[in-house]
């Protein structure tokens, strides 16, 4: 079945409102009146929606490549969704950046760490510099656990960065391919018509020994119209010269008779 350019067309449009509405995400992390686990979840769906209306895309683009593009409609289809992947995959590095600056597990440390801050204020009050000390080790411990998500999250936008690398590599790897079997069907047309050009030579010398041939039958014809025109003329003439001797013959016989 012959994909649907419409279609393809309808999730091109698709893929371009999401990567908007990632973007437009991104910039309110951080914001405090707009950021919080909703708005991170919603950016995730978007992700996943746009991956679900990529894969839709790439089979619809795989099924085009086995048949013929003459009007180069599925060439442009591959061109603007490559231009729409680079801008995907920009939105996607804001995201990773704009959470590495703005983490809500830091904030929800933070929060966790209130009730234990103030508990050793007040103990600071009944027990003096032993309880300052102890306050020191929550922090501490915030202070370790906001590393870790930060190097979490580093290693989560590297492994982010090398996977978009490697379907960059793998788009270019199709390309390529893609060239490699366009360049062989034209040497394999190329060939085909090296192959053919003698056969084409006879057929042309052929249709001109048959215009010559032609040309010549009618020129005959015409001949022999002509002839044909004269001997009727002559054949009259002679018809007619032996009635007139038939009739002088007959004349003498009956004179002859009537002496």
């Amino acid at each position: 079945m012959q994909p649907d350019a419409e279609a393809a067309e309808t999730i091109k449009s698709n893929l371009q409102r999401i990567t908007r509405e990632i973007t437009q995400s991104a910039k309110n992390i951080g914001v405090p009146t707009k950021d919080g686990a909703a708005l991170r979840d919603r950016i995730e769906k978007s992700k996943q929606r746009w991956q679900a209306e990529e894969s839709k895309l790439k089979s619809m683009m795989k099924a085009a490549s086995t048949m013929a593009d003459e009007d180069g409609v599925w060439s442009e289809v591959k061109s603007q969704h490559e231009q729409e992947r680079r801008q995907f995959d920009d939105a996607v590095i804001l995201v990773r950046r704009k959470e590495g600056e703005f983490p809500l597990a830091g904030s929800a440390a933070a929060a966790a760490a209130g009730p234990s801050s103030q508990a050793g204020t007040s103990a600071t009050s009944l027990d003096g510099g032993a309880t300052a000390s102890s306050s020191s080790i929550p922090r501490a411990g915030l202070q370790v656990q906001r590393q870790q998500q930060i190097t979490k999250l580093q290693m989560a936008e590297l492994h982010t960065e090398e996977q978009l690398q490697r379907e960059k590599q793998q788009g270019a790897i199709e390309i390529a391919q893609d060239v490699t079997e366009l360049k062989s069907i034209y040497q394999e047309f190329g060939s085909m018509l090296h192959e053919q050009q003698p056969a084409l030579n006879q057929t042309e010398t052929n249709v001109d020994q048959a215009t010559k041939h032609v040309e010549k039958g009618v020129s005959e014809l015409q001949s022999a119209n002509k002839y044909q025109k004269s001997s009727r003329k002559k054949l009259c003439a002679l018809v007619i010269v032996l009635v007139v001797i038939v009739a002088i013959v007959v004349i003498v016989v009956v004179v002859l008779k009537a002496k």
